[in-house]
């Protein structure tokens, strides 16, 4: 079992990093060559093309049954849930196999709606130290549950 870290513009790759040490388990972080990768971790570092999904395709390609994904992208977390992989956004949000279908008929009306003039979509809500409490409790859950069924 790995951590695999959608890592363009997460806010918790420290914590990320952070618990995969508690754990003892290995944490790899995947961006694209336009974003700073911290220097100096335990973290495998992984930088690809900025050519658009670069990043899915290589965190994807290296995702073995089991693994976590940290990831927003819902996209992303249908192909981790097809490789036997669990997910978590950097707000805590555990992913749940019954959901994929719901998540990705929803992001592909929110595209279809972004392309429309005059529509405005609003974003996430800004991110808040009890998203990143709540991140850290789920990834914990999923480490530990990774752990007991070994």
């Amino acid at each position: 079992m790995k951590i695999l870290v959608d890592a363009d513009a997460c806010p918790v790759k420290e914590e990320a990093i952070s618990l995969a040490g508690e754990y003892e388990v290995e944490v790899w972080l995947v961006a694209s060559v336009n974003h700073v990768l911290p220097a100096g971790t335990s973290a495998r570092l992984i930088q690809v093309d900025d050519f658009p999904e670069a990043v899915d395709l290589a965190l994807i390609s290296r995702a073995e049954p089991g693994d976590v994904v940290v990831t927003a992208d819902h996209g992303l977390v249908a192909l981790a849930m097809a490789k036997s992989c669990r997910a978590v956004s950097p707000r805590g949000r555990i992913f749940r196999p019954d959901e994929v279908e719901s998540l990705l008929a929803s992001r592909h009306l929110a595209k279809k709606l972004r392309g429309r003039k005059g529509v405005r979509l609003k974003g996430p809500p800004p991110f808040k130290e009890k998203d990143r409490n709540q991140f850290v409790e789920s990834l914990s859950y999923l480490l530990r549950q990774g752990k007991s069924n070994k």
